[in-house]
Order: C-alpha cells, then structure tokens, then sequence
C-alpha cells in the first residue's frame, strides 16, 4: 500500500471527518455488538482501528485493535473449525499474521489444522474467495515464505483442480446449489459466476498467487482458467463479462459496475494476475476492460449505498487501486468522482458509524447499519483511510486487490 494521498483539500477535510465519524463508535462499540468472528463482523473494525492508530494518536487504537483481536481468538477457539476468509479460521488467522498478533508463531497450530483439512479429497466445499478455497488461498498466501504456507498452497491446488470442469476453452469452476443461500434456491443450476467475490475472478486470483510462489500445477491451471474465463467476454458492448448465468443458457451481460460483479472489479484482479503471471497478452485485456469500464457509471439504481462490496466507494477504491497500478489519469479522476459520491452518502451518525446500507436478501428490504469490512462502515474507513495516504498496511487482500508474490 501507499502512504501519499490521493485526497487532497476540502474532500481531503470531508473524507477525513467522515473517517473519525466511522472509528469513533467503532473504538467504543462493545464487542458483542459486532457480532461475529468474522472479516463481515469484529475483523473489519480491528483492522480499521489498527490501520489508523497513527492518525488519530491518543484515541487508544491500537490497544482497542488488540483487544478485539484477542477476544476474536477466544470465540474462534470455541467454535467449529471453519476454513474460509470471510467467516472462518483462514480470516482470523489472517488478520492476526497482517497485523503480527501473538508473536512470530502464533498461527503454527492453524496452519497445521489447514494443511490436514486440505489435504483431504474431494473437496466438499466451496471454491471461492468468501467461503472456499480461493478464500484460504489468501491466509496461505501470506505465510508462503513458511513451508505451511507452500503445503497449504499446494493441497489448495489440488482441490481446485477437482472441483474444475473442463470446456473446449480451458477450465471452469462451476457453482452449486448447495453453495449459495436459500434465497437462491429457485435459480437453476450448475451456474458460471464471473465475479471476484464467488466465482472465477477470485479462483485465477488465488491461483496467480500459488504460481508465483512456484506451487506445482499452478500455472497450469490458471493458463486453462484464464483462457476459458477470458472466452467469456462479449465481443463488444458494455459489461463485457456477465455476473452469473445458468450452463444451460450460456453468458448474458450485466449492467453491474462494482467490485463484486461487472467488469471494473473483474479487470482491476486481471491486471494484477497478468502482472504477476508476466501475461502481456492478459494485461492487455485488463487495460482495456478497465478502461472501458471507467468510462461508463453502473446504473443509478444499482448503487444506492457506499459500501466497499457494491456500493459507491468500492468503486472509489476500484479506480484508486487501478490508479497506483497505471498511473492512467483517468482512473484517478474516477476514484476523485466515486469518493465525493460515497461521502454525499453518509448520513446521520448510528451505531457503527454515519453510513448505511441497503439491504435486499434475504428479505424484507431494508436499511442496516453495518460495522463490517464488506458491506459496512469498517471497510468504508479503510477506503477512506487510504485515500487519505494514513495506512500502509494490506488491508484489501481479501478484495483480491493486493495480491502478496515474491
């Protein structure tokens, strides 16, 4: 990550208010209110707090971040081992290795339970970057310079390359129905999901990292990944890849323009695959994907909060990551636009923080005031924070968007 701002004067001064009023009733929430374990919950509130104890000092940051932790880690070791990023083990252990919670082997025992539960075929899991293998992919990554972390890398591989289905393209990771929520149940299946959070992007993402780290079979599997994924494309037009769409009916496109599904959050992991894989042919794909897909904004009606998964400052934080990565004008212009958006979207101060999201599944619609990383005031802060040039730790590698190689 960077320390120079990319927000300077008066949304400078904005951003930077906007920032206090998310860590303020954050650093004071009791910790059952942020009710889980989890990236979604407890985790993205310690992370913001641990991401910006230097910029508010005196307020107790830090000592707030590990406490919190400390008191993720009690909770975890009482319930049923879990190994996703988002809401298992695989998180939890990151976090604590991002932030060096607990000394230089505090994950030792973690890692040894990863390497005997992935060791284990077939997977009966998810593949993705929330709840499957992908996912934990993220938390091995950041301990490759261990052997755990390669073993770990290795049986993720493996895994992944049972759970692929070959197509006269390459290879593809087809979702279930025993993957997704109830509130999904009447759709058809086996489906293609092209997005980061659940589908594609985020298994070639994962797999980048294995090759570069030089995992056996991984750079395999992502030359036959990438090509039947990039096979997906529409030739022309707007929302070049779909969102998700059943086998049996082949691609449709989407007018979503987020981070969790529609070409900018698909182009910004690309460019770093590309760059990481030293792909020239797949950057230059990613670069006019990005490119294109910061020309146009995703429907009104599509972004009605500010959260980082769907919502106008994940967009923000889309243009800004693919500004460090080019240096392409455009993309800061655009991060510039998307954040004054999301600030326009803050409201009264609440619970967590002074920013809500809306809510559609499962059912009823609804506004909530979230303090998590994904969907809530947490993940807001860290975008902000950012911008702002007052963190430099990896907050976003669980977005897909600070792949850790060599």
């Amino acid at each position: 990550m960077t320390t120079s701002a990319l927000l300077q004067g008066p949304i400078a001064d904005e951003a930077r208010d906007a920032l206090l009023a998310i860590v303020t009733p954050l650093r004071e929430a009791p910790f059952e209110a942020l009710r889980d374990t989890t990236l979604l919950g407890a985790l993205g509130p310690c992370l913001l707090l641990a991401a910006t104890h230097d910029a508010f000092p005196g307020d107790g940051h830090a000592g707030r971040a590990s406490a919190l932790l400390e008191w993720c880690v009690e909770r975890a070791s009482e319930a049923e081992m879990n190994t996703a990023l988002h809401d298992g083990v695989a998180g939890l252990a990151w976090v604590m290795e991002l932030l060096g919670h607990g000394g230089d082997d505090a994950n030792e025992d973690v890692d040894a339970a990863l390497v005997e539960v992935l060791s284990e075929g077939p997977w009966a899991g998810d593949f993705d970057l929330m709840q499957g293998l992908a996912g934990t992919a993220i938390y091995a990554l950041e301990r490759a310079l261990r052997g755990s972390g390669i073993a770990m890398l290795s049986h993720i591989v493996d895994r992944l390359e049972e759970l692929s289905t070959r197509t006269p393209d390459g290879r593809l990771w087809l979702t279930t129905a025993a993957q997704v929520p109830f509130y999904r149940a009447k759709e058809r299946f086996p489906q293609v999901d092209c997005g980061v959070l659940h589908g594609q992007a985020g298994v070639l993402y994962a797999l980048a990292g294995a090759a570069a780290w030089g995992v056996e079979r991984a750079g395999p599997l992502l030359d036959e990944g990438m090509e039947a994924f990039l096979a997906l494309r529409a030739p022309r037009g707007e929302g070049r890849f779909p969102a998700r769409f059943p086998v049996e009916s082949g691609p449709r496109p989407t007018d979503r323009n987020v981070w969790c599904y529609g070409d900018l959050g698909v182009a910004a992991a690309l460019l770093q695959i590309a760059r990481t894989a030293g792909n020239k042919r797949w950057e230059s794909v990613a670069m006019e994907l990005a490119t294109d897909a910061a020309r146009r904004r995703p429907p009104h009606d599509t972004v009605r909060d500010a959260p980082l998964c769907h919502g106008a400052m994940g967009i923000a934080h889309l243009h800004h990551t693919l500004y460090r990565m080019t240096g392409e004008g455009a993309f800061r212009d655009g991060a510039l636009s998307w954040f004054a958006q999301g600030l326009s979207m803050r409201t009264a101060p609440g619970e967590f923080g002074p920013f809500r999201t809306w809510r559609t599944q499962p059912p009823p619609d609804r506004w909530e005031n979230d303090p998590g990383l994904l969907e809530g005031n947490a993940g807001i802060g860290l975008a902000l924070a950012d911008a702002l040039g007052l963190t430099t730790i990896a907050w976003d590698r669980p977005l897909a968007l600070s792949l850790h190689a060599p």
